[in-house]
């Protein structure tokens, strides 16, 4: 089944603007990307429920969900800096 609201997105960039998008109702996004702007977060593993909260909470918890927070937030500043040494060359993730 694909209703007609079903949309496939493949960069976060492409999640977040749905996100935007969403006037109402539920989605559901899989994502081995950490996402800002969601209203619950669930990690799973091996296809079970280990953590489930809001983005605050589980990076609280100091887990495996706050760590890839981390490593995210060090990668995008590692992106920011490369931008800026390299004028004219962007660099995207």
């Amino acid at each position: 089944m694909n209703p007609p609201n079903t949309s496939i997105v493949r960069t976060a960039a492409d999640v977040e603007a749905t996100i935007a998008n969403q006037t109402a109702g539920v989605a559901s996004i899989i994502s081995h990307q950490v996402l800002g702007d969601v209203d619950h977060v669930i990690e799973m593993d091996h296809g079970r429920i280990v953590a489930s909260g809001t983005h605050e909470q589980l990076v609280a918890e100091g887990g495996w969900y706050a760590t890839q927070v981390q490593r995210q937030r060090e990668g995008e500043q590692m992106l920011s800096v490369m931008n800026e040494l390299t004028p004219g060359i962007a660099v995207q993730r």
